[in-house]
């Protein structure tokens, strides 16, 4: 009879995969923009929407400009931070599976690749700066609705693109915490005793028998 995965294990194992697999699709993303930099399609058409809509995909547009742009001008950084990206995390889902399948000793090269892992957010947050400025300065500089579209009611509120930019670095601060919260929270589970012994019951039955 095989051994039952505690609820908790499957639930950070699955975090973790998923963590993965994001961080591959991020750096591997960034890597094909260097091989293949085509923002034609970020470009204004000749029969752009009107209205509110319009207004949204030109923020957009100009935003995506922006943070390409950016990425250009730190190509020397950013080439290195997404491969390491894509490495670290494809290294991550393989531990996870191995963890998955309950292979003896799995969780030392899970924890490994978790603290690896946060490492590498901390890092990112830092050397990811230059683009955030760039879209938050995009967005910043972006004109407010009410002079782009007068026509729009009176009582429509919508946030400005000054408010929107105050508050992407402290949304960018926070979404590094979580990643690094989970992670260490997944990194605990695997230290568990209970979870050592999943992954080491030998050395369990060794303890039991002195």
């Amino acid at each position: 009879m095989g051994l039952r995965r505690p609820l908790y294990l499957v639930a950070a194992l699955t975090a973790g995969w998923l963590f993965g697999v994001s961080g591959i699709l991020s750096g591997g993303s960034i890597l094909m923009f260097y091989r293949t930099p085509d923002t034609s399609s970020y470009e204004p058409h000749k029969n752009a929407e009107q209205g509110f809509l319009g207004y949204l995909l030109e923020q957009k547009r100009a935003t995506e400009l922006a943070q390409f742009g950016a990425l250009r001008e730190n190509r020397d950084r950013m080439i290195p931070l997404a491969a390491a990206n894509a490495l670290i995390s494809g290294v991550l889902v393989v531990a996870c599976g191995r963890a998955m399948a309950l292979r003896n000793g799995a969780h030392r090269l899970l924890l490994q690749a978790v603290v690896v892992s946060a490492l590498y957010a901390i890092v990112e947050y830092f050397v990811f700066a230059p683009v955030d400025k760039a879209i938050v300065d995009a967005v910043a500089a972006f004109p407010p609705v009410g002079e782009v579209l007068p026509d729009l009611p009176a009582d429509s509120k919508h946030a400005s693109p000054r408010d929107i930019a105050l508050m992407m670095p402290w949304f960018r601060g926070l979404m590094c915490a979580a990643r690094v919260a989970v992670l260490a929270a997944i990194a605990y589970v695997f230290m568990r005793p209970n979870v050592i012994a999943i992954y080491e019951p030998s050395q369990v039955g060794q303890r039991g028998g002195e």
